[in-house]
């Protein structure tokens, strides 16, 4: 490997981290450029792609996603680990261009879309390589979030192979310019001008909790004040629906009656549903079900939904539930996601819902740039779903996000606040 391509390598890495951040976002659209020059070298053996595919993931990784330690120092590993992601798709990419530069640029973001979901299905994860999410709004072409990342890297391949003067760039420019309308084309058909006929109030509560999970569990009393009080506020404005995030009550409430009495009560007092993030123990076993518990305007619960797909860092307490559950209520049909099931539950899915509730805790990310790119895919999947989404989170950011992926209201991350907003559904 050259020098010359290993300064590309790493200015990959440099770029797609500063597309991580909302000021320079606009940057993801060329971050690939540098590494694809570099591997375009078609004199570069298998080592050198290999080199090359670790300096940019390990770059990319340890600046864009350092934050991902806070949770849990020992979780440093995943940065060398997702690094192989790159690595893999730097060997395909250079053994298939060596062979034949058109058929490489057709299937180039096949292969990227390929690994992620692979590597989706390990305790790695793939949220990192969906390059689209920076651009939410454009999720709502045909494939999605994959759609507009394949858009990124076709662009990222056209721009250098122009800058290498390929000497088959009349043919890759009509292959780009094919791929530009296809994506264009789906977004038209693929409108976001729902006839939306129902409307309802809503109310998001940031409780802005920063006492250590210990803490919340000894004192579920004081945190549950703190949400009683929002709540009782947000419902002189008469909404419908109140939400509080996920884990607001760390504990079983069937195995806290005076509790459940207390919101059950709350309920009725605020002649609102309620919709509450807890935990659920399961039958004679130490792991829980990360759950949330509708309440109606009678104090009754009317639905309980337990995490498909919970955390998977934690899966050594956390019992994922085996079939997805929509929430059929008087309000309409709620599909609830809990953290990180926004960035993978399947828009098939959630197809027969009115509306998206998303409840997480990014508590332990505090104020860094893990908070923003966690909401960035709530938004993904109000695009994608063509669906109002509520987004209501413990520090932040709570968000009430449209149809179009755009944010109607938000409130400051590590603030103790309430928004209220009314939403549409069919």
């Amino acid at each position: 490997m050259k020098l010359k391509e290993g300064i590309l390598a790493v200015l990959s890495g440099i770029l797609l981290f500063l597309s991580t951040l909302e000021e320079t976002k606009f940057l993801i659209w060329i971050s690939l450029v540098p590494l694809f020059i570099a591997l375009q070298n078609k004199k570069a053996k298998l080592w050198d792609a290999t080199l090359l595919g670790f300096i940019t993931g390990i770059f990319y990784l340890a600046l864009g996603y350092h934050w991902i330690t806070m949770y849990k120092p020992v979780m440093i590993w995943i940065i060398p680990a997702a690094s192989s992601f790159f690595i893999l798709f730097s060997l395909i990419f250079n053994y298939i261009n060596k062979k034949n530069s058109i058929i490489n640029f057709i299937l180039t973001p096949v292969i990227w879309i390929l690994l992620q979901f692979i590597f989706s299905l390990t305790i790695i994860g793939s949220f990192w390589a969906d390059l689209g999410i920076v651009y939410p709004e454009l999720a709502k072409n045909l494939l999605g979030m994959q759609g507009t990342t394949s858009m990124i890297i076709y662009l990222g391949l056209f721009v250098s192979h122009l800058a290498v003067k390929d000497k088959q760039i009349k043919k890759l420019s009509i292959i780009f310019i094919l791929m530009v309308l296809i994506f264009l084309g789906s977004m038209v058909l693929n409108p976001d001008n729902a006839d939306f006929k129902n409307k309802i109030k809503v109310a998001a509560i940031q409780g802005n909790i920063y006492e250590p999970w210990n803490w919340r569990e000894d004192f579920p009393e004081e945190v549950f004040k703190v949400y009683e009080n929002l709540t009782l506020e947000a419902s002189k404005d008469g909404p419908d629906l109140i939400i509080w995030p996920e884990y607001s009550i760390p504990a079983d409430l069937f195995k806290k009656t005076n509790l459940i009495k207390n919101i059950s009560e709350l309920a009725k007092k605020t002649k609102s549903y309620l919709i509450i993030g807890t935990l659920i123990e399961k039958e004679n076993s130490s792991r829980y079900y990360d759950s949330a518990i509708i309440f109606n305007k009678e104090g009754e619960i009317e639905g309980i939904y337990k995490s498909i797909r919970p955390d998977p860092y934690n899966i050594e307490e956390v019992e994922p539930e085996k079939e997805y559950k929509i929430l059929n209520t008087s309000l309409g049909n709620i599909a609830v996601m809990i953290c990180y099931e926004d960035l993978i539950i399947s828009p098939k899915i959630v197809k027969d819902a009115s509306f998206i509730v998303v409840i997480a805790n990014d508590m332990t990310f505090q104020n860094t740039n893990g908070m923003y790119l966690h909401s960035l895919a709530s938004r993904v999947k109000a695009a994608e779903n063509n669906k109002y989404v509520i987004r209501v989170t413990n520090t932040g950011i709570t968000q009430l996000i449209d149809n179009k992926g755009q944010v109607i209201k938000s409130i400051k991350p590590l603030k103790d606040n309430l928004l209220i907003e009314e939403i549409f559904y069919k």
